[in-house]
C-alpha cells in the first residue's frame, strides 16, 4: 500500500489512511513490480520522506523469514537507487493477538515477526536508515502480544491502536 501525506509517502500492506495505490494483501512481489512501474510517479514526485511497512502478509503465504526479509530489502534498495535524497523510514511489523482472532495463515507466526524485526533493525542500522518500532508500544500484558484494544481481528489495527501509531510516527511525518 503507498499512501501520500503531506509530500511524505508511505508504503505498507494495509491502513485506513488515504489509498493512494496497491491492495491489503498486496504480497512485496507485487509491491516490487510497483516499484518499477506502479511506483514511477512517487520517483518522479521525489518525496522528502518515505514510510515503509510491509512482511506480515508474505509471512501468511509461507515465505521464510530470509525471502521475506530480500524482498523487503530489494524495494528500500530500489527506492533509495530512484530517491536518493529521500529519507526513508521502516516501521516495523506489528504484534499478533490470537486470543482476539488471527489469520489462521500467521497462527503461531509470533517468533518469525521477531526474527524480521531484528533483521530489519539491524539492517537499517548498517544502512543509515531510519527504524521505527512500532512492535513494542502496542504489546499488551503477555509477551509478544498486542494488546486486545489495538487490533479487531489479532492484526490490523482498530482506531485506538491507529492512535498509537500514530502518535509514534507523528514526528517523523512533520520533521
Amino acid at each position: 500500500m503507498v499512501i501520500a501525506i503531506q509530500n511524505m509517502v508511505a508504503i505498507g500492506t494495509d491502513t485506513s489512511l488515504v489509498q493512494a495505490r496497491s491492495s491489503i494483501g498486496e504480497s512485496l512481489e507485487t509491491i516490487a513490480r510497483g516499484c518499477t512501474t506502479g511506483l514511477t510517479w512517487c520517483f518522479l514526485t521525489i518525496p522528502k520522506r518515505s514510510s515503509f511497512e510491509c512482511g506480515a502478509n508474505d509471512l501468511s503465504h509461507g515465505w521464510s523469514v530470509e525471502r521475506v526479509f530480500q524482498g523487503i530489502t530489494n524495494v528500500l534498495t530500489t527506492i533509495r537507487k530512484q530517491c536518493p535524497k529521500t529519507e526513508l523510514y521502516v516501521q516495523s511489523l506489528l504484534p499478533l493477538n490470537e486470543e482476539v482472532g488471527t489469520w489462521k495463515y500467521l497462527k503461531g507466526k509470533d517468533d518469525l515477526i521477531i526474527q524480521l524485526n531484528n533483521k530489519l533493525k539491524q539492517y537499517c542500522a548498517s544502512h543509515a536508515l531510519t527504524y521505527i518500532d512500532l512492535y513494542t508500544p502496542l504489546l499488551g500484558a503477555k509477551p509478544q502480544t498486542m494488546k486486545a484494544e489495538y487490533c479487531r481481528d489479532g492484526l490490523h489495527l482498530t482506531e485506538k491502536g491507529y492512535d498509537v501509531w500514530a502518535k509514534i510516527i507523528r514526528p517523523y511525518i512533520y520533521k
